[in-house]
């Protein structure tokens, strides 16, 4: 007789608590929602790029505060999504976000 005992699994930043039964429900279970997770739209990738307006540059911390047209304020960070054409931010150096 197999014992369940109650996991707590990581996806994504997600922590899932369940109890499982056998490994390959877990692998199922992945294959099913990675796709979901994978998919979800960052904040600022709705806002066409023109519209979203620099506040500050951090460049030691390689960071910038912008703001949207609703006046809502993002950290924003290498690797992040930006624009509604899916750019992707390289470079936060002084006086200029890439």
């Amino acid at each position: 007789m197999r014992v369940k005992t109650k996991k707590d699994y990581r996806i994504s930043g997600l922590t899932l608590g369940f109890q499982i039964a056998h490994p390959m429900i877990l692998a199922s279970f992945l294959i099913l929602v990675t796709p979901i997770l994978s998919s979800a739209q960052e904040p600022l990738q709705s806002i066409p790029l023109h519209e979203i307006h620099i506040l500050k540059i951090a460049a030691a911390e390689a960071r910038a505060v912008v703001k949207t047209p609703e006046g809502d304020l993002h950290i924003i960070k290498i690797g992040d999504l930006i624009g509604d054409r899916q750019g992707r931010i390289v470079e936060i150096a002084e006086g200029r976000v890439v």
